[in-house]
Protein backbone atom coordinates (compact mmCIF):
# COMPACT_ATOMS: atom_id res chain seq x y z
CA UNK A 1 0.00 0.00 0.00
CA UNK A 2 1.22 3.47 -0.67
CA UNK A 3 1.42 5.57 3.01
CA UNK A 4 -0.77 8.43 3.18
CA UNK A 5 -1.59 10.62 5.84
CA UNK A 6 -5.23 11.37 6.55
CA UNK A 7 -7.44 12.85 5.95
CA UNK A 8 -6.25 13.00 1.91
CA UNK A 9 -8.47 13.49 -0.87
CA UNK A 10 -8.05 10.35 -3.22
CA UNK A 11 -7.99 10.59 -6.98
CA UNK A 12 -5.31 9.91 -9.86
CA UNK A 13 -7.37 10.62 -13.18
CA UNK A 14 -8.83 14.24 -14.38
CA UNK A 15 -10.33 16.17 -17.33
CA UNK A 16 -11.66 19.61 -16.71
CA UNK A 17 -10.92 23.41 -17.30
CA UNK A 18 -7.83 25.32 -16.37
CA UNK A 19 -9.02 28.13 -14.20
CA UNK A 20 -5.36 29.14 -13.47
CA UNK A 21 -1.96 28.27 -14.93
CA UNK A 22 1.72 28.63 -13.66
CA UNK A 23 3.98 30.86 -15.61
CA UNK A 24 5.91 28.36 -16.93
CA UNK A 25 3.04 26.20 -18.57
CA UNK A 26 1.85 25.52 -22.09
CA UNK A 27 -1.80 26.09 -20.79
CA UNK A 28 -4.12 29.00 -19.99
CA UNK A 29 -7.39 29.35 -18.20
CA UNK A 30 -10.06 28.34 -20.15
CA UNK A 31 -8.39 25.47 -22.07
CA UNK A 32 -10.13 22.02 -21.43
CA UNK A 33 -7.68 19.43 -20.40
CA UNK A 34 -7.20 15.89 -18.94
CA UNK A 35 -4.14 14.10 -16.85
CA UNK A 36 -3.15 11.95 -14.32
CA UNK A 37 -1.98 13.27 -10.69
CA UNK A 38 1.15 11.24 -9.34
CA UNK A 39 0.73 9.46 -6.33
CA UNK A 40 3.67 11.31 -4.72
CA UNK A 41 1.71 14.26 -5.75
CA UNK A 42 -1.86 13.08 -4.11
CA UNK A 43 0.42 13.04 -0.82
CA UNK A 44 1.81 15.97 -0.93
CA UNK A 45 -1.49 18.21 -2.57
CA UNK A 46 -4.44 15.72 -2.26
CA UNK A 47 -6.10 13.97 -5.59
CA UNK A 48 -8.32 14.69 -8.16
CA UNK A 49 -11.82 13.85 -6.77
CA UNK A 50 -11.72 17.54 -5.39
CA UNK A 51 -14.12 20.55 -7.64
CA UNK A 52 -10.57 21.91 -8.29
CA UNK A 53 -6.93 19.96 -8.14
CA UNK A 54 -3.22 21.12 -8.74
CA UNK A 55 -1.50 19.44 -10.98
CA UNK A 56 2.08 19.75 -12.68
CA UNK A 57 1.74 20.31 -16.08
CA UNK A 58 3.69 18.01 -17.48
CA UNK A 59 0.95 15.24 -15.94
CA UNK A 60 -1.62 17.10 -18.33
CA UNK A 61 -2.64 17.43 -22.06
CA UNK A 62 -4.87 19.25 -24.37
CA UNK A 63 -8.46 17.28 -24.14
CA UNK A 64 -9.16 16.29 -27.68
CA UNK A 65 -12.23 18.10 -29.25
CA UNK A 66 -14.34 14.43 -29.67
CA UNK A 67 -13.65 13.12 -26.09
CA UNK A 68 -16.38 14.06 -23.49
CA UNK A 69 -15.07 14.96 -20.30
CA UNK A 70 -15.64 11.71 -18.98
CA UNK A 71 -14.45 10.04 -21.52
CA UNK A 72 -10.75 11.87 -21.69
CA UNK A 73 -10.97 11.22 -17.83
CA UNK A 74 -10.93 7.57 -17.87
CA UNK A 75 -7.93 7.38 -20.37
CA UNK A 76 -4.62 8.49 -17.93
CA UNK A 77 -3.82 5.67 -15.84
CA UNK A 78 -6.12 2.65 -17.54
CA UNK A 79 -3.53 3.53 -20.73
CA UNK A 80 -0.32 3.19 -18.96
CA UNK A 81 -1.67 0.28 -17.25
CA UNK A 82 -2.90 -1.38 -20.77
CA UNK A 83 1.23 -0.36 -21.82
CA UNK A 84 2.92 -1.07 -19.07
CA UNK A 85 1.38 -4.54 -19.53
CA UNK A 86 2.16 -4.75 -22.70
CA UNK A 87 5.83 -4.02 -22.44
CA UNK A 88 5.47 -6.57 -19.36
CA UNK A 89 4.10 -9.22 -21.28
CA UNK A 90 4.03 -8.52 -25.10
CA UNK A 91 7.99 -8.63 -25.02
Amino acid sequence: LYPLSLPVILGCDFSGVVVKAGAKTEFSPGQHVFGRQTLDRIREVNGTYAEFCAIEGKNACLKPENLSFEEAAAVPWAGLTALAALETAGG
